[in-house]
């Protein structure tokens, strides 16, 4: 049985308000991927939560409308990115997706892909890194460079694909 899509069971009064240095990172890396596709002007924001991203957009002269599945974050429309049924085909230059679609279940993820590709002409979807990074570079010289990077996943808490599971600090 597939799981329907639903709001983070996160305190969302905290997302709202709390802004992260991630997410200003997150910010950034999209406005610099979406000026690599000119000409955009019209945009969809999938995944509200602060408004960080739609109210930059905005401020760059962007034409911007926001669409989540929680009411709390105020979206321009409600519902799950799975069914965008409500837009025509390409009636985006853009849609952003950032850090929504490790929210859905595994079975509804091509319909997702599917109706975002359908309603944008172009898309910018970004995903978190799972686990925690470890990097290590040593230098030694002008000659010798070592460098490292250990991925320290916790593989006792993998997910099932069909239901969420957050740990502390994560949405």
């Amino acid at each position: 049985m597939t799981a329907e899509p639903s709001p983070m069971s996160v305190d969302v009064a905290y997302w709202k308000k709390t802004i992260h240095l991630s997410q200003l990172i997150n910010v950034y890396f999209q406005y610099r991927d979406a000026e690599s596709l000119s000409p955009i002007r019209k945009v969809l924001v999938i995944g509200v939560t602060n408004k960080l991203e739609a109210e930059f957009f905005k401020c760059r002269g962007f034409d911007v409308r926001t669409f989540d599945i929680d009411p709390v974050f105020e979206p321009d429309e409600l519902g799950s990115c799975h069914d965008l049924s409500r837009f025509p085909d390409q009636s985006f230059d853009l849609v952003v997706v950032s850090h929504v679609l490790e929210h859905l279940p595994v079975s509804l993820m091509d319909q997702a892909l599917a109706e975002i590709a359908r309603v944008g002409r172009n898309a910018l979807i970004y995903l978190p890194v799972a686990g925690r990074h470890l990097a290590v570079s040593l230098n030694i010289g002008s000659r010798l460079t070592f460098a490292m990077r250990l991925d320290l996943f916790q593989y006792w808490h993998r997910p099932t694909g069909e239901h969420r599971k957050y740990r502390f600090g994560e949405h």
